[in-house]
């Protein structure tokens, strides 16, 4: 029989074991469920930001933008297309270009999968086209405007991986500001890293940027690692990352000094981690990353050092840039103004006091300051590109992340309430930069270039313009896509062309100004100022909404709709005088003339001589008649003028539409030539003949 005391005792003893028990379960339950909600709420915000990048990844295309963007995305095309990994372009690293090829690899299955109505169908990769910048000679076609692509697929895809490095970005943020401040520093960092509108657009491009600092915030993170743990295989991690950081863009370089920095410290200090090897192996690690994802930086050494060289220059020489600006103070209060308006007056400030509240912390110290060495570092070049300073914004997030983590302490602490109210005045600044950053992102995703916009108005009218025949002005720069999407019938041609050549058009479809991706041409204004006054009021307008390029790709180009002049309505003498010669190129290693341009029946037009010095050359000419009326002729003839001036060589008839390999003269060696081109149309040709010519001179045994 049980004694009564013994239950009694014995009860006691259980309950006393389910309150210890509780005691290490609820605490731990606790932090468990704070540890669910960090991650999801993490996970909500890098969601967030994606979805804002992946929305303004869009933007303007089937057209170009972005001024940078063909230099990095055409070579990794162009890798696709000849199996070259050479880029022969180092003004950047080629982490980047590799990487999107890898990615275009992806792209190019998917659309080699597509129906054979698809405009986007792929059947090899020579079917994709491409042009570059003016000054960038990789170009697949020559009559392709700068700035375009045939399949603007490509460059969504490439745009989507800089967006997964955006998110990457605020992740690492995150982890910094986690690992220096707690969960609510971290999540702050993160959400103001993967909803600024300024880190949105420079996720949204093919550009270098984002990538870089990415791999520079990885090299911080791990040289963190190494300052708490001690370990060396984290320092040679660091090492990798910088060198990755700056195959991906060289002035992410300077990330390097924060490990250099850690482990003088740490020999200093004589901490457990520090190896002598390590003097050797951060360098080398740094280094063979760098050249892994660079290769050519050593295998063509040349233009590797021409390329950096000239980017160098342009950073601390140039002064007549469109984007210099005075080194020191100016360049200085440039950023910080770029910075106040991207960020916020709010989040601005707190990331200021955020810096100096952290830098008390010695782990600080690793992560913040070369936030300062890179302004620095920037404020002393004359480029003024602000997305220089991307990296900035991470530690920018993580500095205000530190301040409102301190904002939240434990209701004994001292002014509780004054640290509340701060703490609230943080949250509406982000708030207010996340509601921005998000709008901006779904803003983007939605806008329609005006060429795009221009043809759904004309696919809108489809009825009314049905048997209509739509001229488009080249100048205009329209996409194949958006033309495939035209039901009438176009016939693309130039202004000089349209002018001076009218053929059978109903409608006009010309630019309110000139050439997009073009500089501003005198000719060209005035052959839109005669073709627009003959016409009369446009039928249907779209107006700019950016009036500068900045001698970039001119976004957003203004179009009107015109009914076509009648004939012998414009009054410009389209073939007087023979072909204007200052306009061809005849020298160096060959010459291209890209004009078009008219002779009159009867006329006669003679080049400059071309002299071929002594020694084996090859000089070959090449001429197209791109209009003519019924039975007229070009005639070209190539005449000596030197040693012998005027005896003709050869001598060749163009109609309209062809093409023609006219001659072929080497001149051996010691001896020495020269010719000459005359061009005529016949006095009883019932018209004139325009005329589109290459003239080339390749250099050859």
């Amino acid at each position: 029989m049980l004694h009564p005391q013994a239950v009694t005792t014995d009860l006691r003893g259980r309950a006393r074991q389910l309150r210890a028990a509780a005691a290490t379960a609820v605490p731990g339950l606790a932090s468990g469920l704070r540890r669910r909600a960090v991650v999801s709420a993490l996970a909500v915000l890098l969601l967030a930001g994606l979805w804002a990048r992946g929305q303004a990844s869009r933007e303007g295309l089937p057209y170009l933008h972005h001024w940078d963007e063909p230099f990095v995305a055409n070579r990794a095309l162009r890798i696709l297309q000849t199996g070259d990994f050479n880029p022969r372009f180092f003004n950047y690293g080629s982490l980047r270009i590799y990487l999107d090829a890898a990615v275009d690899v992806a792209g190019f299955y998917r659309l080699a999968t597509r129906g054979e109505e698809e405009a986007e169908r792929l059947d090899s990769v020579a079917q994709i086209g491409f042009r570059g910048a003016r000054e960038d000679d990789l170009v697949t076609d020559p009559a392709r405007p700068p700035w375009s692509v045939s399949h603007p697929t490509f460059y969504l895809w490439n745009r989507y991986l800089t967006a997964v490095f955006g998110i990457a970005a605020a992740a690492l943020a995150f982890l910094l500001a986690r690992a220096l401040g707690g969960p609510a520093a971290g999540l702050f960092a993160a959400a103001t890293v993967a909803l600024n509108p300024f880190h949105i657009e420079q996720s949204s491009y093919v550009t270098t940027d984002v990538p870089a600092s990415v791999f520079a915030l990885a090299a911080l993170l791990a040289t963190l690692a190494f300052a708490d743990r001690h370990r060396p295989r984290d320092l040679l991690l660091a090492g990798v990352a910088v060198g990755l950081a700056t195959a991906t863009k060289y002035n992410a370089a300077v990330v390097g000094l924060v490990p250099a920095a850690a482990l003088a410290v740490a020999a200093v200090r004589r901490s457990p981690g520090t190896r002598r090897w390590l003097w050797f192996g951060l360098p080398a690690s740094a280094a063979i990353s760098f050249l892994a994802a660079t290769p050519y930086a050593l295998l063509d050494l040349p233009t590797f050092l021409d390329h950096t060289a000239r980017m160098l220059r342009s950073y601390v020489v140039e002064r007549e840039s469109l984007f210099a600006v005075e080194p020191g103070w100016p360049h200085f209060a440039t950023d910080l103004a770029a910075f106040t308006q991207h960020l916020g007056p709010i989040l601005a400030l707190a990331a200021v006091a955020g810096l100096v509240f952290a830098l008390r912390r010695p782990r600080a110290w690793v992560v913040l300051p070369i936030g300062l060495v890179v302004l620095a570092a920037t404020a002393a070049t004359r480029a003024n590109f602000h997305r220089n300073l991307v990296l900035c914004y991470p530690l920018a997030g993580v500095a205000a992340g530190l301040l409102f983590a301190a904002c939240l302490p434990a209701a004994a602490q001292r002014r509780t309430r004054t640290r509340a109210v701060l703490a609230v005045v943080l949250l509406a600044g982000l708030a207010q930069m996340g509601a921005a950053g998000l709008q901006h992102g779904w803003h983007r995703g939605r806008l329609r270039e005006t060429r795009s916009q221009i043809v759904d108005r004309l696919a809108a009218e489809g009825a009314a313009l049905a048997g209509s025949r739509l001229g488009v002005a080249r100048e205009v720069g329209l996409h194949e896509l958006d033309l495939a999407r035209l039901h009438l019938e176009v016939e693309v041609r130039g202004l000089r062309e349209l002018l001076c050549a009218p053929h059978a058009e109903d409608l006009l479809l010309l630019p309110t100004r000139p050439a997009a991706g073009s500089p501003i041409d005198r000719e060209a204004l005035e052959d839109l100022s005669r073709l627009v006054a003959a016409s009369g009021p446009p039928l249907l307008a779209v107006a700019p909404e950016n009036p500068l390029s900045l001698d970039a790709p001119i976004a957003d180009p203004g179009l009107a709709l015109y009914p076509a002049p009648p004939a012998g309505a414009v009054p410009v003498a389209c073939a007087a005088g023979g072909v204007r010669w200052a306009d061809l190129t005849l020298a160096g290693g060959g010459g291209t003339n890209e004009r078009t341009f008219g002779l009159a029946p009867g006329a006669v037009a003679m080049s400059p001589g071309y002299a071929l010095p002594d020694g084996a050359l090859s000089f070959a000419v090449e001429a197209t008649a791109v209009d003519a009326g019924a039975g007229s002729e070009l005639e070209v003839e190539v005449v000596t003028s030197l040693p012998a001036p005027g005896r003709v060589l050869e001598r060749a008839r163009l109609p309209a539409g062809r093409t023609r390999r006219i001659l072929e003269l080497s001149v051996p060696g010691g001896s020495a030539a020269g010719v000459a081109l005359r061009l005529s149309v016949p006095p009883d040709a019932s018209s004139g003949v325009l005329l589109h010519g290459s003239w080339v001179a390749p250099a050859g045994p």
